[in-house]
């Protein structure tokens, strides 16, 4: 990039990741999450599962 930085120098606002899933796939939901954190990405996990 011309300003030297790579693609995420600059800090935007909002998510990375929406994490959305079923009430039977919570637990990968969740370990998919604490990879994410992690990894230093920024999520939406919403508390309830999607209907």
């Amino acid at each position: 990039m011309a300003d030297g930085g790579g693609p995420r120098a600059r800090v935007e606002p909002g998510w990375d990741v929406f994490v959305s899933y079923a009430p039977e796939d919570e637990a990968w939901a969740q370990w998919i999450v604490w990879q994410l954190r992690c990894g230093g990405r920024r999520h939406w996990f919403p508390c309830s599962p999607a209907p």
